[in-house]
């Protein structure tokens, strides 16, 4: 590899020194991260004069930086990596961050999911709206990854290749996970999680391998119903007294808190996300309405970040006005779900609901389970959607820009309703418009 090394500013006091070369016949600049005292600088001889030992060591760096730049030529030309001013400065960058390899090609499945993982990290790859990816899928991401990596020793016995994904390899992927206990629904999961790593690996360029483009790759999860509460059982959970007194004396509040935290969901149908910003916001609601209860709440949601105005009904002005607009800050996710189970048991929510198992050696067995043990913190976004639903009263599309949902086919799986229940709403709309008619 032919090259020269020129200062970036000669006519300073220091300069950066640039490494100059050609490629396809096409100038080359890289920055070498090295500046040194102009004055010390040999042109004639591209070096750093020897002056002090400052110098020397300047000069050792340099050296150290023409070396791994010949290496890295040298590499990129035995692995067969086409070579062209932007795939060789794609090269160095790697080597300065510290990546694994001279190219994302050069890359394992493994070692090329760490970095996709480390990139989403840092902001560098967005979801398809250009939007951070959120830390939940990020976290995701992690659990795949940890499982591939070991799936990748135990039982493939050597890193997986991007050209080892295929049909095959799936279905021993998807045994080593069914082997730990999971249900198919979480292995579906992660199933998709690998066939998007595929796809925008392939995308880049990365390899040559459809295999992510077959039926094999099609994420199939037993249909499982999630069941919602009806505005009767709401109702019941709301008017229950969980008050009580604890082992010193003091007054339990915590289910009370967690209560009344997933009614204002129900009512409203923020994701957990919104729903921890639920204080602030209606606190800020709050004052500016007088110190009463206010008409609506005005907020960006934080997944779509798409600004919503949803009505305060009736039922969400009762829990508010208790609380006089200052709602306690909202648990922990993993113990809220624990603790709405809890409430929705000792209120008597107990009706029976059948649960299908997912786990792959049960074969789909169901069991008839009692409706607290089905309530998390997600049961009460899809009761909002399924009881405003069911009043008939909006579209489709006006209850989707409250609960923000893009996607109509989206927003259908979250109503816990057959279609017979769909049809009777629609049979009430179309009475609703005829006798309009006939009245007008």
């Amino acid at each position: 590899m032919n090259f020269k090394l020129h200062l970036h500013s000669p006519s300073k006091e220091t300069s950066a020194v640039q490494l100059h070369t050609f490629i396809d016949k096409k100038r080359v600049k890289i920055s070498t991260g090295i500046s040194v005292p102009t004055k010390a600088w040999d042109t004639k001889k591209q070096r750093v004069k020897p002056i002090n030992s400052i110098c020397v060591g300047l000069q050792d760096q340099l050296t150290d930086f023409t070396n791994n730049l010949s290496k890295i030529f040298a590499l990129m030309t035995v692995q067969g990596v086409e070579i062209t001013p932007l795939s060789f400065k794609d090269a160095v960058n790697r080597i300065k961050e510290r990546k694994e390899g001279i190219s994302e090609a050069s890359l394992t499945f493994n070692q090329w999911v760490k970095e996709f993982i480390q990139e989403t990290q840092e902001g560098k790859r967005t979801n398809q709206m250009g939007l951070p990816i959120n830390e939940r899928t990020v976290q995701k991401y992690r659990t795949v990854k940890d499982q591939l990596d070991t799936f990748a020793v135990k039982v493939w016995g050597r890193e997986i290749r991007f050209e080892d994904v295929d049909a095959k390899f799936l279905d021993a992927f998807k045994k080593f996970r069914g082997d730990q206990g999971l249900g198919v629904n979480t292995i579906a999961k992660d199933q998709a999680v690998l066939k998007t790593w595929m796809k925008e690996s392939y995308l880049r360029n990365v390899h040559e391998n459809k295999s992510f483009q077959t039926k094999a790759f099609i994420p199939k999860e037993i249909k499982v119903r999630k069941p919602t509460l009806t505005e009767e059982e709401l109702e019941i959970l709301w008017t229950h007294d969980f008050s009580g007194r604890g082992k010193y004396g003091g007054e339990k509040t915590a289910l009370t808190k967690c209560r009344d935290h997933f009614i204002i969901a129900c009512w409203t149908g923020v994701r957990i996300s919104d729903l921890k910003r639920m204080p602030e916001i209606i606190r800020d609601a709050w004052k500016q309405s007088g110190d009463k209860c206010p008409e609506f709440l005005t907020f960006t949601q934080s997944k779509t970040k798409t600004q919503v105005t949803l009505p305060v009904l009736p039922e969400l002005c009762q829990v508010i006005t208790k609380w006089k607009g200052n709602i306690p800050e909202v648990s922990a996710e993993q113990q809220m779900n624990t603790k709405i189970k809890q409430a929705c048991k000792i209120a008597g929510l107990d009706r029976k609901i059948d649960k299908v198992s997912t786990k792959m050696t049960d074969g789909g067995k169901i069991q008839r389970v009692p409706l607290h043990e089905l309530v998390s913190n997600h049961t009460a976004r899809r009761t909002f959607a399924t009881n405003i639903y069911k009043r008939g009263i909006l579209s489709n599309g006006a209850l989707m820009s409250l609960t923000g949902h893009n996607s109509e086919g989206a927003f259908l799986k979250y109503l816990d309703m057959t279609q017979e229940d769909m049809s009777k709403v629609a049979g009430m709309q179309l009475l609703k418009a005829i006798n309009k008619n006939k009245n007008s």
